[in-house]
């Protein structure tokens, strides 16, 4: 298994953190520090989970949550305005896109919570820009030379702190590592699929293990230093061994057969096998629908609703729903007005999404209106800081990153 960091850069190699069978271990992750409590945040005595699906490319939120009531929308989308006619009404003049029936039920059963025009008030129609904000929670612009954390890193470092618990946060899925799991000490685990979590074989891979648990010898050199080292790899095996044994408790729910599905199938076994994480994030790709967006959009909203009821119904099937919110976003929205190709271009809000029965489901938020915009986007109504710093606060028992207030959507 790789460390994935894309175009963030290589994570900085410390002793507190190397790659053991392929796993990247933070070291003060992997290890139990010694004299502090287990007094992670619950809500009653339940342990409380925080997954995040990112919509990368910018997805168009005017088409995924429809304002069908508004004729502005079907002025400014002659063509695209024609999923109208098979969406989800969700009432309140808005519906689910065609592709996201599976949704509808959830949003019925107040477990589909809607967040209208989440943004913030310096909006970028660069993806890197953009993605760099929602990913570190901070409109700070850096120099090319400074490092920026992620604000799930810097949950899970104060999860660690608090609490000896690990892993405490986890990537799973294929790509690259979002900033949003890289933190002062580096990155978090990442894990593609169950292949990845099998020991290595051979007489290599014999002899490695071997050591790694033999008796500490004479070594030469920083003797605390090796024994340090020891000790972590020795973690990072275990975490791999605890990863793999979760990785295949059986499933209850009728899954789909993609990528997402696969992903989010996952994580639903990690936290049914009570691995102890408490952030996982995976990803859905191919947001940037510039042309032909009828056919892309709606097979990406089709993946998209497929995983995520099914990602509810195994939740609810292991006694774990109540347990677990999931937050669904993309770096921004499209333009109001639909281009010459049959697409839309980058914009600015869009909505938020947060799955699960503690949400308190229905609308958050003031609707848009198409009728007032900001050069021709929507203006943000609720800063997405603030949807942090619920989820940090409320939800996890953790600091929050901003002084926001937080934005009323839990039960």
């Amino acid at each position: 298994m790789t460390e994935r960091i894309g175009s963030f850069g290589p994570a900085r190699l410390s002793r507190r953190r190397f790659v053991v069978g392929g796993l990247a271990i933070t070291a003060l992750g992997a290890l139990p520090t010694p004299g502090l409590a287990h007094t992670s945040s619950r809500r009653g005595e339940r342990e409380t989970i925080l997954v995040v699906v990112q919509l990368t490319g910018g997805n168009d939120g005017l088409n995924t949550l429809v304002p069908v009531a508004q004729d502005a929308w079907y002025r400014a989308r002659p063509s695209l305005s024609r999923v109208a006619s098979g969406a989800h009404e969700l009432g309140s003049g808005f519906a689910l896109h065609p592709a996201l029936g599976p949704l509808a039920p959830l949003f019925e059963g107040g477990e589909l919570t809607c967040l209208h025009s989440v943004g913030h008030p310096d909006p970028d129609r660069s993806h890197f820009r953009s993605m760099e904000v929602w990913h570190t929670g901070s409109l700070e612009r850096r120099s090319a030379n400074e490092r920026p954390t992620g604000w799930l890193a810097r949950l899970g470092e104060q999860i660690i702190a608090r609490d000896g618990s690990a892993p405490a946060m986890l990537h799973v899925g294929g790509g690259a590592l979002p900033l949003s799991l890289v933190g002062a000490e580096g990155p978090a685990p990442s894990v593609a699929d169950l292949e990845q979590l099998r020991p290595g074989g051979g007489a290599t891979a014999a002899a490695v293990r071997a050591a790694l648990y033999a008796e500490p010898g004479s070594e030469a050199g920083d003797a605390r230093d090796v024994a340090y080292l020891r000790r972590t790899a020795r973690a990072a095996v275990d975490l791999g061994r605890r990863l793999e044994d979760g990785a295949r408790a059986p499933l209850a729910a009728d899954w789909p057969r993609h990528e997402l599905a696969r992903d989010l199938a996952l994580v639903a076994r990690l936290v049914r096998s009570g691995l102890g994480a408490r952030i996982y994030q995976v990803e859905l790709g191919g947001f940037d629908t510039h042309r032909g967006q009828p056919t892309i959009h709606a097979e990406l909203l089709r993946q998209l609703g497929g995983a995520l009821a099914a990602f509810q119904a195994e939740l609810s099937a292991a006694g774990r729903a109540d347990d677990v919110l999931t937050l669904v976003f993309s770096e921004f929205g499209r333009r109001v007005r639909e281009n010459a190709s049959a697409g839309t271009d980058h914009g600015a809000a869009g909505p938020v999404f947060v799955l699960g029965p503690a949400a308190r489901g229905g609308f958050v938020g003031t609707p848009p209106d198409l009728e007032h915009l900001v050069d021709g986007d929507l203006p943000h109504g609720i800063d997405f800081r603030s949807v942090y710093a619920t989820l940090e606060s409320r939800w996890l028992g953790l600091d929050p990153s901003s002084d926001l207030p937080g934005t009323a959507f839990l039960a």
